[in-house]
């Protein structure tokens, strides 16, 4: 790496070492975060926040505000403001988008018009044509595990499969990890069952005690595409046995194949 030499004198300055000081600072910020982090190109500064604005049920589509966050690229900080995108299915990808514009045009002594500025623009949507270079949100890791894991620790637990009897036809996963102060569960399952079913759905049986307690309400929601929007419901637990508090049949959901559920969520210790 070079190094500019000051010197007393009056000593020339050339755009050279306006260049010099401008390489130096990013070259060695990238060479530091590639090593912080494993090398990886992009990812976020921290955890993107978002919530529920509202639900078109005419339109089957979720109004949903994304809060303004930053994420670095390629060892270059990219940020964007709150922005609001409308979703059809919690599955449609949200995209970081990337715009890279040269600006400020001059005039040089040769005549020549030429860009002297390349702006960097991030921004949150749906739709990534048109964008230099687009990442999927969901796809983006986390600086901090990102420098834990370059570091070699590992200071959250894994999560452990717990023993369950499924009901209604339902399979797949139910885990848990615990916490310094909660035992954090997350549920995916779904059902192959068709038969139409009223009222609450029988998920499954804990096997043997549940971490935090054999009755619980769940703190957050899960949710359930329909022909009219977007469902959530919470579950609940009695005596080990887990329900979806839903009551069906509503819209085009009467069975348990049609009620698909994956939630995370936290039970205080």
């Amino acid at each position: 790496m070079n190094r500019l030499k000051f010197n007393e004198g009056g000593q020339p300055v050339y755009v050279d070492d306006l260049e010099t000081l401008q390489e130096n600072d990013t070259a060695s910020m990238k060479r530091l975060l590639e090593t912080l982090t494993g090398g990886v190109k992009a990812y976020l500064l921290s955890d993107v926040s978002a919530e529920v604005v509202s639900v078109d049920v005419d339109k089957s589509t979720t109004t949903a505000k994304i809060h303004g966050g930053v994420a670095v690229v390629d060892g270059e900080f990219v940020s964007w403001n709150d922005t609001t995108v409308v979703l059809q299915t919690w599955a449609d990808p949200i995209y970081l988008c990337i715009k890279r514009t040269e600006t400020d045009n001059r005039t040089f002594e040769d005549g020549q018009t030429r860009a002297c500025v390349v702006e960097t623009k991030g921004y949150i949507s749906t739709d990534k044509s048109g964008a230099t270079e687009s990442y999927c949100m969901y796809d983006l890791p986390i600086m901090a595990k990102l420098v834990r894991k370059a570091i070699g620790v590992n200071d959250e637990p894994s999560y452990k499969q717990l023993k369950v009897t499924f009901r209604n036809g339902y399979s797949g996963t139910v885990a848990y990890k615990e916490l310094a102060d909660v035992y954090r569960y997350k549920i995916d399952i779904r059902s192959n069952n068709a038969a139409e079913i009223k009222g609450s759905v029988d998920l499954f049986c804990f096997d043997d005690a549940a971490p935090g307690g054999d009755a619980f309400n769940t703190p957050t929601r899960a949710f359930v595409q329909t022909e009219n929007g977007v469902q959530d419901f919470d579950l609940y637990a009695f005596d080990r046995e887990v329900y979806a508090d839903v009551s069906l049949p509503f819209d085009d959901v009467n069975s348990a194949a049609g009620l698909p559920v994956k939630i995370i969520f936290d039970l205080p210790k």
